[in-house]
């Protein structure tokens, strides 16, 4: 993104539930659902775009990690099916 200087296009960066659920409160096994939009600029480039998500330490900016089946992610990201411009 020439914008930017960086390979990001859209962002929606929050707090989860709008702040309404604080992660201290969360418990294991527990499914949070929690939506946020992403505009992709009219003037980014036609192409396939990669959804990611993750969570961090609003205090220091580390990552914290994400586990799925029992196994640690790398990078503390999700990636979810990339989508068309």
């Amino acid at each position: 993104n020439p914008e930017t200087g960086s390979p990001v296009w859209a962002n929606d960066d929050a707090r989860p539930g709008h702040g309404t659920y604080p992660t201290e409160r969360w418990r294991t096994g527990e499914t949070i659902v929690d939506q946020y939009t992403l505009k992709i600029p009219p003037n980014a480039p036609e192409g396939k775009y990669q959804i990611e998500a993750g969570l961090y330490l609003l205090s220091t900016g580390e990552r914290l990690p994400v586990w799925v089946g029992g196994q640690s992610v790398p990078e503390a990201r999700l990636l979810f099916a990339a989508i068309d411009k």
